[in-house]
């Protein structure tokens, strides 16, 4: 079992639940997808927005 503690000065600081981390593991995963897509393409490999 993980314990996981997030310490701030105020309450509404943090996020009272842990949806963002996969919202933005999606993201990163999308933008990882998309510039590996570009690389084999041989495109321009300008990093995507992260």
């Amino acid at each position: 079992m993980v314990f996981q503690m997030q310490i701030a000065k105020s309450i509404t600081s943090v996020p009272t639940t842990r949806d963002y981390i996969g919202t933005e593991e999606t993201r990163l995963r999308t933008a990882d997808h998309r510039f590996a897509t570009a690389s084999q393409a041989g495109q321009d490999q300008t990093p995507v927005d992260i």
